[in-house]
């Protein structure tokens, strides 16, 4: 890809407008013969440097072991058909962790983001993201075409790159097409948003509510399925806290109930031609653009824990139920303080600045809306007198605490063995031309909280089989690249005019510097903290703790979540040609799965102290592929520190 990076700069340098034919038959020939040919070798060679660590247990993985032979072997520890398992064929997971990966390059750079996907008649949008400022290039075109419109400004960028612009949709409903396009006219990106008629505001929570509903349902579920393997007492118990979580949903519900008898109300208003005010539009759209980002965020928990226990034992049953705890915790805590501050600014008419006047009292070209807005203030005071009590039923505990607390504090403990601890683990892999010199370089740190857990009642024999998760998050990232230094570019220079490249942003992954899921050992929450930390990783762990020999073996299966394809190193390059033209380099992240396997499978068993009863291990592990003197190297370390709760 790098070689077409190059050759079309080249191309742009020594021909004019009247070769533009010629050009574009070049292109086409440029990107057949040796489009990403170079960066695909060198991806090629990183993977296959990790995967040989693994050769001995997929010579076994070729005989075609079934998978439940396979699981048999995990019970009896045996290490080298268990990660043999994990080299057969990817499973959906792993197949989607590789989408978007290749290392490539995108002619020009922008990016677009809007604040919902749905407004009504008078809403407003916020349009924003970022593209590439050098010299005269300052700005970015916003067009909006729909039904009879067609609207067109110039936003001007930030100083680092970034704009931010909104759009009143007002006049026509149907399907709108949001466009920006980059200052060199290179890179366009488009949304489709749909405009309602503000009658249809009733409908704002619906799709909300239909998702509230179906996670209530899901963690009814979870509670069932459990409840069989509890005694008599701890099942009721359980009831009890699934009751006073569901009077909590209840009155979630009913505020969303609220807002859509208000909004309705005030539809009827604006049919029968009350003009809406400036400020109820605004803060009208401020509540439609929360209750849309709550419904994505509800979607991706959903999606995140839409998976089957790891085994039909008590204790992962019981994660399940914290899992299904997870679309009612993190992200709905912050949903209700917000809808609550929405719809108080609603009811008070509350603007920029400091301007509050009750809803019905509100004036507008010299006539008075009290009558009008007398109804629809009414109930809107009801639905924030609703989200208030919603905050009031959370508590210290937050919207499920008291249940979680219940499960891991007391359920997990009397009916498991837990095992917690640390796992911190480093990556650098560097790249070298022919002569030596680095090309491209990046390396990255991740902490992560290790549980592991077992039922009581089967924690007998020689072996204890062992079910547990490693999640965690980048907390730093290092990137180095001239690609100038690469091979391939080196050679297509030969001949030419040469470029001058300006590297002149590097886009990184977001890192969090702790560990946001060691302050919940039990796993509370750990659904919803893949939502919303960057770089963030849930892989599931088999372990056989071999009681005769006193060590224990980790088996890491595929990721629940590894780092997205938003982990990557983007840099932004200028060429100065007559006119300056963008290029977007996109470097790929190895996952946090691979590269920590890799340490880990080379261990023969973790030796366990057994302290009065209370087990414990720790290890330091190290593995290099490559040598200074060698084109790849790949150096990994894996620290991990555990111990019986």
């Amino acid at each position: 890809m790098k070689n077409k990076f190059v050759l079309v700069f080249c191309c742009l340098l020594m021909a004019g407008s009247s070769h533009a034919q010629i050009l574009k038959r070049l292109g086409s020939e440029i990107k057949s013969r040796v489009e990403n040919k170079v960066i695909q070798k060198a991806g090629e060679a990183a993977e296959k440097s990790i995967d040989s660590l693994g050769s001995k247990a997929k010579k076994i993985g070729k005989k075609g072991k079934s998978k439940n032979s396979d699981e048999t072997a995990v019970q009896n520890g045996n290490a080298n058909t268990v990660d043999a398992v994990n080299q057969n064929g990817p499973s959906a997971n792993a197949a989607a962790t590789q989408e978007g990966e290749e290392m490539t390059v995108k002619e020009g750079f922008i990016s677009l983001e809007v604040s919902a996907k749905s407004v009504f008649t008078g809403g407003m949008l916020t349009i924003s993201g970022e593209s590439g400022k050098y010299k005269n290039l300052t700005s970015v075109e916003i067009t909006v075409d729909g039904p009879k419109t067609a609207i067109r400004k110039i936003v001007t960028l930030s100083a680092n790159g970034k704009y931010n612009s909104t759009w009143t949709a007002s006049g026509y409903t149907g399907d709108f097409v949001i466009t920006v396009k980059s200052s060199d006219g290179k890179a366009t990106e488009s949304v489709t948003v749909n405009v309602y008629e503000i009658e249809g505001l009733d409908d704002i929570a619906d799709e909300l509510q239909k998702q509230t509903a179906a996670a209530e349902k899901k963690l009814e579920e979870a509670v069932k399925e459990v409840k069989p393997m509890l005694s008599s007492k701890d099942a009721a118990d359980l009831d009890k806290k699934l009751a006073a979580t569901k009077e909590k949903i209840a009155a979630l519900d009913k505020t969303y109930s609220s807002i859509g008898k208000a909004c309705k109300e005030l539809s009827k208003a604006a049919k029968k031609g009350t003009d809406i005010p400036e400020t109820l539009a605004q803060n009208l759209s401020a509540l439609n653009n929360e209750i849309d980002a709550q419904s994505k965020r509800m979607t991706a928990l959903k999606k995140a824990a839409d998976h089957k226990p790891f085994d039909n034992t008590v204790c992962e049953y019981l994660v399940m139920i914290n899992e299904a705890c997870a679309a009612f915790s993190t992200a709905t805590n912050f949903h209700a303080k917000t809808m609550a501050e929405r719809l108080k600014n609603i009811i008070l008419d509350k603007g920029t600045p400091n301007t509050a006047v009750p809803l019905n009292k509100v004036q507008r070209g010299g006539m008075g809306l009290g009558d009008a807005m007398k109804e629809p203030a009414k109930l809107f005071f009801t639905a924030q007198f609703d989200a208030s009590s919603v905050l009031g039923l959370l508590g210290a505990a937050g919207f499920v605490g008291d249940m979680i607390s219940f499960v891991t504090d007391y359920l997990l403990k009397k009916y498991c063995g837990i095992m917690t601890g640390t796992v911190k683990h480093d990556y650098k892999i560097t790249f070298r031309n022919k002569d030596m010199e680095t090309w491209w370089q990046y390396s990255y740190s991740t902490e992560a909280a290790i549980s592991l857990r077992y039922p009581k009642d089967k924690a007998s024999g020689k072996t204890i089989k062992m079910k547990g998760n490693i999640e965690g998050n980048g907390t730093k990232f290092n990137f180095f690249q001239d690609i100038t230094k690469e091979d391939g570019w080196k050679e297509q220079q030969q001949g030419h005019m040469k470029i001058i490249v300006i590297p002149l942003i590097t886009i990184e992954p977001v890192a969090v510097p702790f560990a946001t899921s060691q302050y919940d050992k039990a796993g509370f929450g750990a659904i919803a903290r893949g939502i919303a930390t960057p770089a963030y990783f849930n892989i599931p762990v088999d372990a056989v703790y071999n009681r005769d020999a006193g060590t224990i073996q980790l088996f890491l299966n595929e990721a629940l979540i590894d780092f997205s394809k938003l982990v990557t190193n983007k840099v932004l390059f200028v060429a100065p040609v007559p006119l300056p033209l963008f290029r977007v380099q996109s470097f790929p992240v190895e996952k946090v799965r691979k590269t920590m396997n890799a340490v880990i499978k080379r261990s023969s068993g973790y030796k366990v102290t057994d302290n009065k009863g209370q087990l414990s291990f720790s290890d330091k592990g190290e593995f290099k592929a490559g040598t200074t003197g060698t084109d790849i190297e790949q150096v990994m370390h894996v620290i991990i520190n555990v111990k019986q709760e």
